[in-house]
């Protein structure tokens, strides 16, 4: 019976896949750490200060919008539109 091998370039892709998928399971799980212990905390306030940080116009729409759905989110009620 002959043996079928995945070529080393298959192999490297996989494994690359792999380690993105776990970056992003530890990216999720922290952000989920950070918003239970942080229920209280108005999002729109923190996200309007971290733009303000890196010199983005709060004003702008797309901007302004984000920041006003997030000053309405509240712990166990989703953002509406």
């Amino acid at each position: 019976m002959t043996e079928s091998r995945d070529p080393a370039r298959s192999r490297t892709l996989i494994r690359l896949i792999a380690a993105e998928r776990l970056v992003r399971g530890l990216a999720l799980l922290v952000a989920g750490g950070y918003l239970i212990t942080h229920l209280g905390s108005d999002f729109g306030r923190l996200a309007d200060r971290a733009m303000r940080a890196v010199e983005l116009d709060t004003r702008r729409p797309f901007f302004h919008r984000l920041t006003s759905k997030l000053h309405r989110l509240h712990a166990g009620t989703p953002a509406r539109c």
